[in-house]
């Protein structure tokens, strides 16, 4: 099965979250999904079916956002992307 990734209000609801799978058997980790100009966003990476996980969650209180398949899709073209990092900085090759 592939990794989906849920996102969550906040680093330390994903940490609850991981807490929470692993009492129950569901190996999970926490993620950072994004970050701008409200900070980063995290949330949970878990091969097991968002639905289950969700439902879990929801009965202890914590609300998942729509999930997404693992690796996310490519950044928004507004977005820096990062460096070849076997390449120097500076003007492109010939």
């Amino acid at each position: 099965m592939e990794s989906t990734i849920i996102p969550l209000r906040s680093y330390t609801e994903a940490k609850k979250a991981v807490h929470i799978l692993a009492r129950n058997r569901i190996r999970a980790s926490v993620v950072r999904t994004g970050s701008g100009r409200m900070g980063c966003t995290f949330g949970i990476r878990t091969n097991e079916s968002p639905d289950v996980v969700c439902r879990l969650l929801r009965s202890t209180g914590i609300h998942c956002g729509d999930s997404m398949p693992f690796p996310p899709p490519p950044p928004y073209p507004h977005e820096p992307r990062p460096m070849h990092p076997h390449r120097p900085a500076g003007p492109p090759r010939r």
